[in-house]
């Protein structure tokens, strides 16, 4: 990973699927295939169903075009191939989005490998408990 040794992440599920977030608004990160299984790992990892890293379109080269959202859906499946999108982990996506104040409650877009999806994240919902929330090396250290 070219990232700092610690970088935050965010997991949680949508319908059963479980999916870690990696919050990379300025695109700094990057993923190998390798990283990828590894943090999907449920014994030695922090055990996922995919890994979507959060960014801003302006921020990664496969979003830049579609410049009617502000958010790129870098979504990759457990064996490290990068995933065209996820209707779960585009769920999840947008949820935390507006939980971290990155967007408001309602109707907007998220682009995705598929294309430019519309979302819908309401700003009436009952209070769930927290996700996990850890740092990268925290798994990487069990890991050892």
């Amino acid at each position: 990973m070219t990232a700092p040794a610690l970088h935050p992440f965010i997991k949680g599920h949508g319908a059963e699927n479980d999916f870690v977030i990696l919050p990379d608004p300025a695109g700094r990160l990057t993923l190998t295939p390798a990283e990828v299984i590894r943090l999907c790992d449920r014994r030695t990892g922090l055990g996922a169903d995919g890994i979507v890293r959060a960014v801003r379109c302006a921020a990664d080269p496969e979003a830049t075009a579609m410049t009617e959202a502000e958010w790129f859906m870098d979504y990759r499946n457990p064996d490290g191939t990068p995933g065209a999108m996820c209707g779960n982990g585009l769920r999840l996506l947008a949820r935390y989005l507006v939980d971290v104040g990155h967007h408001q409650p309602g109707t907007f877009l998220i682009a995705t490998r598929a294309g430019v999806r519309q979302v819908h994240v309401p700003d009436h919902t009952v209070p769930a408990p927290h996700p996990h929330r850890g740092a990268l090396a925290a798994a990487a250290q069990r890991a050892r």
